[in-house]
């Protein structure tokens, strides 16, 4: 399990390239507030 504010996940023929057992999930910690999610696409 991954708890940063960050992560980097590659994409592989235009699908998230996660494992088997592998999801990705937002999860609050911190008590209600407003958030904001950016999601950044590099191309290579």
């Amino acid at each position: 399990m991954l708890l940063g504010s960050s992560e980097v996940i590659p994409i592989l023929d235009g699908e998230l390239d996660l494992g088997r057992w592998q999801s990705v999930m937002l999860v609050e910690l911190d008590g209600p507030r407003q958030r904001t999610v950016s999601v950044r696409l590099f191309g290579a």
